[in-house]
Parts: C-alpha cells; structure tokens; sequence
C-alpha cells in the first residue's frame, strides 16, 4: 500500500480520541495519514516569572514646617524685652553721659510697641514683651558689651524672620528692624570708645555700679 506522508494534527484535538476514532474508521490501515504529535506543554519553571519593577523605597525628608508671622512676632517681642531691660539699666546707670543709651532705649520700646501691634493684627490677641532683671553688679562697660552682642543676634533673628514672614507688613517690620540694628551697634561702639578715651571702666572705681 503506498504510504502518505503524515500530516500533522491540530493542537486544538486530543491525541487520544484522535487515535480512538482513527481505529475505528480506518481498521485496516497501519497508521494514521495525519500525524499525531503530542503536545507540547511549557514547563513552568521554564517561563520566568513576571517580576514587580524593583524600586528602593527612601523614606521622603520629614519637612519642617515654617513658622507663621504670629509665631515669629512673638519671638521677636521675647527678643526686643532682653535690649530693653539693658538699655534702661545701663542709661541709668550712665547718668548725664546716658544720651545714646536714652535713645537706644526709646527705640527699642518702639519696636516693641510695633511688634506688639503686628502680633495683635496677625493673631488677634494682646502679648506684652519680656522685660528680664539686669542683675545690679552689672558694669557698665560690661553692660555695654552684653547689648552689644544681643543687638548682633537681634538683628541677624529680624533679618531671618523677615525672609520667613509671609504678610508684607510683617516682613517690612523685621526688615526695619534689622536695619536699624545696625545703626544702634555703631551707638555701642561709639559709647566704649568715648569710655575708653575718658579712662571710665564703668567699674567702682569711678562709681559707676
């Protein structure tokens, strides 16, 4: 019998019927003229797995959050108390040669004054400033010495508060403020070097306490 080269078999038919029904039918016939191939099945250890996209997770910065004009207003009042409380002490204790330390007085109740404002705008609530105890031993050449480095940081905390202030009004203030810090150091300077000149320690042995 002339032998027909076997075609192969759908994948859609199960090999097993096929050959059951094929003996059926076809009894006499040796094989079948369609091939039967088994089908082929993908193992699956051979398929690799889809894997999520690996990311490194970072824990974000924790952001701090910047303080609000009521916040930066009430430090500055906490501020403007420690100049002042020196600045009174220390021009009473100049006597008549207390001019620059009258007027360095009168402006930081100023600034206090305004400072007090802005809070009671911004928050709506009455805050006085600080007024700390200068201790009585204090010279004044030693006093001098101590409001001069208060109004160095002052100015440089208005300077701060005014990059972080968020109303114009308030962010002029401290503007100002820091501004006029400046002027009040070269005040300080000028009344040690007029004590300097004169020989005065600020100490007993002139009766300056």
């Amino acid at each position: 019998m002339q032998q027909t080269q076997s075609a192969p078999l759908s994948g859609d038919v199960d090999p097993e019927v096929f050959r059951r029904v094929w003996s059926r039918v076809m009894a006499d016939e040796e094989s079948s003229p369609i091939a039967v191939e088994p089908e082929q099945k993908t193992s699956a250890s051979a398929v690799p797995e889809a894997r999520p996209q690996e990311r490194e997770e970072r824990p974000e910065p924790a952001e701090t959050p910047a303080p609000g004009d009521g916040e930066l207003l009430e430090q500055g009042l906490s501020g403007v108390g420690r100049g002042l409380a020196l600045a009174r002490a220390l021009s009473r204790k100049s006597g008549g040669r207390g001019t620059a330390l009258a007027a360095l007085t009168a402006d930081y109740r100023r600034a206090a004054r305004q400072l007090g404002a802005a809070y009671f705008l911004a928050t709506g609530k009455q805050k006085l400033w600080d007024s700390p105890t200068v201790p009585a031993g204090t010279g004044l050449a030693q006093g001098l010495r101590e409001l001069y480095w208060w109004e160095r940081d002052w100015s440089r905390q208005c300077l701060q508060a005014a990059e972080q202030a968020q109303d114009d009004y308030v962010q002029q203030l401290f503007q100002r403020l820091s501004q006029t810090g400046q002027i009040h150091l070269g005040i300080i300077r000028g009344a040690l070097e007029q004590m300097q000149a004169h020989g005065l320690d600020g100490g007993r042995a002139r009766g300056v306490n």
